[in-house]
C-alpha cells in the first residue's frame, strides 16, 4: 500500500523552518524583525503585470548575468550592488533598482531572456497555462482521457506512482445504474429477476 498526504508534504518541505522553531528560534519572524530581504531572491512584477521568481544561485557568477538580462551595465560600476558583502548590506537599494527594471519589461521578453542566461527563475503561470505545460504533459501529470465526452478530452493523472503497476487510462464515471445488470449478475441473480427489478424502477440501467 502506498499513501501519501499533502499536510504531511507541507509540513516536510517546510521542515527545517518548522524545526526551527521547534527549537525555540522562528527564522522567519526574526527576518521579519531585521527586515532582512534577499534582493536576487525575490519575487517581482512584470510590465504586464505577472509575478516573477528571480532566484540568483551563485552570486559572483550570475550577478552580472542579472545585469546583463536587465541590460543595466552600470550596476557593475556602482559600490552599493558589489557582489557580495555590498549587495547585501544595501538590500533594500538592490531590489528597488531590479524592481524598476523588471517593471519596464513584459514576462515573455524577460522569459526569453532568463532563459538565455540559465538564471534559475520561475514565472507564476496562470491556471489557463497549467493545462498546456509541457513539463506536466511530458511527466504524464497531464494525459489523455477516455471519458468520450466534449470538453473531457484530457485530466490530471493520480500523483501516486507504483512502480509494480502501470496507471489506467482515466475514464468517466459510470452513469446512474448502468453496469446494474452486471453487478446483479455477479452476484448470482438471475436475468429475469433483474429484468423484472429494472421493470419495477427498483434498479436503474
Amino acid at each position: 500500500m502506498v499513501s501519501t498526504s499533502l499536510a504531511a508534504t507541507g509540513a516536510w518541505a517546510n521542515g527545517l523552518n518548522l524545526q526551527g522553531v521547534m527549537a525555540g528560534v522562528d527564522g522567519a519572524a526574526r527576518r521579519d524583525q531585521e527586515g532582512w530581504s534577499n534582493p536576487i531572491q525575490n519575487v517581482y512584477t512584470t510590465a504586464d503585470n505577472r509575478h516573477i521568481l528571480i532566484a540568483v544561485q551563485n552570486i559572483p557568477r550570475d550577478w552580472p548575468k542579472l545585469v546583463a538580462v536587465l541590460e543595466q551595465p552600470q550596476w557593475l560600476a556602482d559600490e552599493k550592488l558589489k557582489p557580495v558583502k555590498a549587495l547585501f548590506k544595501n538590500r533594500f537599494y538592490a531590489r528597488e533598482q531590479i524592481d524598476a527594471a523588471i517593471r519596464g519589461l513584459d514576462s515573455a521578453e524577460l522569459s526569453r531572456r532568463l532563459d538565455a542566461s540559465g538564471i534559475v527563475y520561475g514565472l507564476v503561470v496562470k491556471n489557463a497555462e497549467v493545462i498546456d505545460d509541457e513539463q506536466l504533459i511530458a511527466n504524464g501529470v497531464i494525459v489523455p482521457s477516455d471519458s468520450g465526452l466534449p470538453g473531457v478530452e484530457r485530466t490530471f493523472a493520480t500523483p501516486l506512482q507504483i512502480s509494480s503497476e502501470s496507471q489506467q487510462t482515466p475514464q468517466r464515471a459510470p452513469g446512474i445504474g448502468e453496469h446494474s445488470r452486471a453487478v446483479l449478475t455477479e452476484f448470482g441473480f438471475h436475468d429475469e429477476d433483474i429484468t423484472g427489478l429494472a421493470a419495477n424502477d427498483v434498479i436503474k440501467e
